[in-house]
């Protein structure tokens, strides 16, 4: 999955209470989701993960991603590179009621059953960042 042995799934709100920082790559080719939205699945999405606590003792996730993605350019229907970069903070949430409680500053991160798939995480935020037309 990575070369730096980033976790398939987590545990956050441990992660959160520990602090704990994670660094690595994934594959571009093992977000299926994201790479329908892709010319190919070429690539390495660089990670950078701190989990910890704000000063109002809420749990949080700050992520850098960034990932040079073929995509199709709109104008002449070629493959166009573009360096896809993705900065977010998310607040660990376990039900809706937190996730409307959370200061403007945070995304929402619903966590089920105190485990979180990091693959998706990373996907989501890399989807979001696509432009509108490449």
């Amino acid at each position: 999955m990575s070369d730096h042995s980033l976790p398939k799934t987590l545990d956050p709100f441990k992660y959160a209470d520990q602090n704990k920082d994670l660094q690595g790559h994934i594959a571009v080719h093992l977000m299926s989701r994201l790479t329908s939205m892709l010319v190919d699945s070429e690539g390495v999405v660089n990670i950078d993960l701190e989990f910890g606590r704000d000063e109002q003792r809420l749990r949080i996730l700050k992520g850098k991603l960034s990932a040079e993605l073929n995509l199709l350019c709109q104008r002449c229907l070629h493959p166009v590179k573009k360096t896809i970069s993705s900065e977010f903070q998310l607040g660990i949430v376990m039900s809706d009621e937190q996730a409307q409680n959370l200061p403007r500053v945070y995304e929402p991160l619903l966590v089920e059953d105190e485990k979180l798939v990091l693959l998706d995480v990373i996907e989501e935020e890399l989807i979001l960042s696509l432009p509108m037309f490449a």
